[in-house]
C-alpha cells in the first residue's frame, strides 16, 4: 500500500516566519555518515539522506519522532516517506538569501541520525549504554515543603527526558525517597542533582548514585 508524507519547509522568502543564519554558523558535515552534499548551479546547498528501515510501522514512528525534535528546534525538513525509506534534504537560508547549510541542519542530522540507530540497532545502542540509579532521601513533610519548588524540579526532570538522559523516576510509596534512572554517564548524573531545585532548596539531605549494569530490557517500538 503506497504511503506517502511529507512536510515543507520554510523556503527562503516565502514566509515572514523564515529565519536567517550567517556563513560563519556552517558546521562540519563530514561527521555525518551516509550524508550527501549537494551543490546546486545557484550555488545553493543541502545535505541529503535516505533511511531505509525494516518496516512501514518504523518508517513512520521515525518521521513521527523526528517531527517532535524539528517543532523544538523551528526547522523542518523536505522529506517523503515512502516503501519503508524516508528520504531527507535539509536546506536553510542564509543571510544573502540564498540556500545553505546551516549549525541547525547539522544539528537536526545528528538527532535524526541518534533517531535512526535506536530503531535500527536497538540492542547494539542498550548494551553498550552506561546507565545509572539515583537515590534521594527526603526531608520529613516532603509533601508540603516540595510545593513550591515542584514545577521547577519536574521541568529540571522534563529537560532531562527530553535529552534522553532519564528514563523514569519517581518517589517511593511511603515518600521518603525517590529514585530516578538514568541513561548516562555519572558526570551527567551529579550536575543533574547540583541544579535540582530539591537539592538546592535542602529537601534532598542526602543521595547515592550508583552505576547500573543492565542486562535485559524492552526495546522501545512504536505501538
Amino acid at each position: 500500500m503506497r504511503n506517502s508524507r511529507r512536510i515543507t519547509r520554510f523556503l527562503c522568502g516565502a514566509r515572514k516566519q523564515h529565519v536567517l543564519y550567517s556563513s560563519s554558523e556552517k558546521h562540519e558535515t563530514s561527521s555525518l555518515q551516509g550524508w550527501s552534499l549537494l551543490k546546486g548551479d545557484d550555488k545553493s546547498e543541502s545535505l541529503h539522506k535516505i533511511y531505509t528501515f525494516k518496516s512501514l510501522k518504523d518508517a513512520n514512528y521515525f518521521v513521527g519522532q523526528v517531527s517532535l525534535i524539528s517543532e523544538k528546534l523551528n526547522h523542518y525538513p523536505e522529506w517523503s516517506n515512502y516503501n519503508k525509506k524516508v528520504s531527507i534534504k535539509l536546506q536553510s537560508c542564509n543571510t544573502n538569501l540564498v540556500k545553505s547549510i546551516t549549525g541547525k541542519d547539522h544539528d537536526l542530522a545528528l538527532e535524526m541520525e541518534s533517531i535512526a540507530q535506536q530503531i535500527l540497532s536497538p540492542a547494539a545502542i542498550q548494551s553498550n549504554a552506561e546507565y545509572h540509579l539515583l537515590f534521594y532521601d527526603y526531608i520529613e513533610g516532603i509533601l508540603e515543603k516540595r510545593a513550591p519548588h515542584r514545577p521547577a524540579h519536574l521541568q529540571k526532570a522534563t529537560e532531562a527526558v527530553e535529552k534522553g538522559q532519564l528514563l523514569l523516576g519517581g518517589a517511593y510509596d511511603n515518600l521518603d525517597g525517590a529514585v530516578l534512572a538514568f541513561k548516562a554517564d555519572r558526570n551527567t548524573v551529579e550536575d543533574f542533582v547540583k541544579n535540582d531545585p530539591y537539592v538546592i532548596n535542602g529537601l534532598v539531605p542526602s543521595h547515592k548514585i550508583r552505576k547500573w549494569t543492565v542486562v535485559t530490557w524492552v526495546a522501545f517500538k512504536p505501538f
